[in-house]
């Protein structure tokens, strides 16, 4: 069996993929080799068992969760020179490029623990890195990481730092890998990667309405407040450009203004209107307007929470 000093960084579900072996330890296959050691990371929903040398933990991202066992006392595991020299020879002559730089993937994962050293401490929600093996625990039954390196840190920071080491060491060896987002779709690593810190400029923004157009007002309005319990917060007319104008929300009818101004003022600060578009005669003709759910697809719909949804729809 093959150790890796920086391990492979893996996904909960790959972990499940992994094969067991002897004394209930499993290892993950790659480039036709066997690692022992992974490396993964998620988010702590989860914290036990906590002493001041051991803790208990559950580590979760959208594939799934996994136990973890961290004890500190097995912290900075090192391997002898000769294991991590013939991994090293195997792994450039087993890779799909069969050349000696693929051995900077190993650097590459590594950057998390040479650039960001920080002390292990977390709680329930923090965004955690953990290095380690893979086993069953016989009492609880289910497959854990035993893990002898944990660290605090963020999806976006590791995957910035792992394309900073791509860009040095490969750029000038190995082409450009595209995604194909068509047949893989896209990870939520990369989805929280692309998530930029709001500025302090829209700290008083916020989503106010959505719009969509309607054939006929006198189907329409009964839905929306008979069926759907929603509220008409202002309504306006645009004679000289025949169309209307319905806005309708989740609010105290008896705290809606009397006063028409004071009104308006009132909806358009609304959290999640509806803002029902009513162009004049469609009433009447034989158009009809795009769904969302039929070709082409675009808008599918919006969303209303309900006590009981067999009753909501029964309506």
């Amino acid at each position: 069996m093959n150790y890796q000093m920086s391990p492979v960084k893996l996904y909960i579900q790959d972990v499940f993929r992994a094969k067991q072996t002897e004394e209930n330890r499993y290892i993950y296959e790659m480039f036709g080799l066997q690692f022992k050691n992974i490396m993964i990371h998620g988010v702590v929903t989860a914290v036990y068992n906590k002493t001041s040398e051991t803790t208990n933990f559950e580590l979760s991202d959208p594939t799934g969760c996994i136990q973890i066992y961290y004890d500190t006392k097995k912290n900075n595991y090192k391997l002898p020179d000769g294991t991590m020299n013939d991994l090293v020879k195997s792994f450039a002559l087993k890779s799909q490029s069969a050349h000696d730089k693929i051995l900077t993937m190993s650097a590459m994962l590594n950057s998390i623990e040479n650039n960001y050293k920080n002390k292990f401490n977390f709680d329930s929600g923090s965004h955690v890195c953990v290095v380690g093996d893979i086993f069953v625990d016989d009492f609880r039954n289910a497959r854990m990481i035993c893990a002898y390196s944990c660290k605090t840190t963020s999806v976006e920071r590791d995957i910035v730092c792992l394309w900073q080491k791509f860009s040095l060491l490969f750029s000038s060896s190995f082409p450009p890998v595209e995604s194909n987002m068509a047949n893989e779709g896209i990870s939520p690593q990369e989805i929280e990667a692309l998530c930029q810190t709001p500025g302090p400029s829209t700290k008083d923004f916020m989503f106010q309405q959505t719009m969509y157009r309607i054939k006929d007002p006198r189907k329409s309005i009964p839905f929306y407040t008979g069926v759907l319990g929603m509220t008409l917060l202002k309504q306006l007319h645009f004679p000289e450009m025949k169309f209307s104008l319905f806005f309708m929300g989740y609010e105290d009818p008896s705290e809606v203004p009397k006063d028409e101004a004071q009104r308006s003022t009132w909806a358009m600060t609304r959290k999640a209107t509806l803002e029902l578009t009513h162009n004049w005669g469609t009433e009447s003709d034989d158009s009809s307007y795009h769904n969302g759910n039929s070709e082409p697809r675009g808008f599918g719909h919006i969303g209303i929470l309900v006590p009981d949804v067999d009753e909501a729809c029964a309506r």
